[in-house]
């Protein structure tokens, strides 16, 4: 988490040990229930390349982290694991998946854009 996302316009000045921390908190339920059985991570190895970890705070599941390391970026990883989550979640009777994304991540937004994701406003 620290290195995909240090350097990027959603890097606010965290340590690795505030990454580590809201790894825990999204682990204990602080985004949700933490949904393990949908989550997917990537090893490239001894290495942790991507992951897609899925909370679930209401009705619908949540994509509450989406992050690739550095070495891995613009490979297809992040692709791959939001489909497999996409396609978990269909199986198991989940219509939506919700997001929330800096709109200034403009590489992620094209990616979910490209998956099929609809913006909408919270009101």
């Amino acid at each position: 988490m620290f290195s995909s996302y240090r350097g990027t316009v959603d890097y606010t000045g965290e340590s690795i040990e505030d990454a580590r921390r809201e790894i825990e908190k999204t682990f204990a339920g602080a985004h949700g229930i933490f949904l393990p059985q949908h989550s997917y991570v990537v090893e490239r190895g001894p290495s942790l390349a991507s992951a897609s970890l899925i909370t679930r705070p209401g009705i619908w599941p949540l994509l509450a982290f989406a992050m690739t390391a550095p070495s891995w970026k613009r490979t297809g990883l992040a692709r791959a694991t939001i489909k497999n989550v996409m396609n978990d979640l269909f199986e198991a009777g989940d219509t939506r998946l919700d997001l929330v994304v800096n709109p200034q991540n403009e590489a992620a937004v094209a990616l979910y854009v490209d998956l099929g994701f609809v913006a909408t406003v919270d009101r």
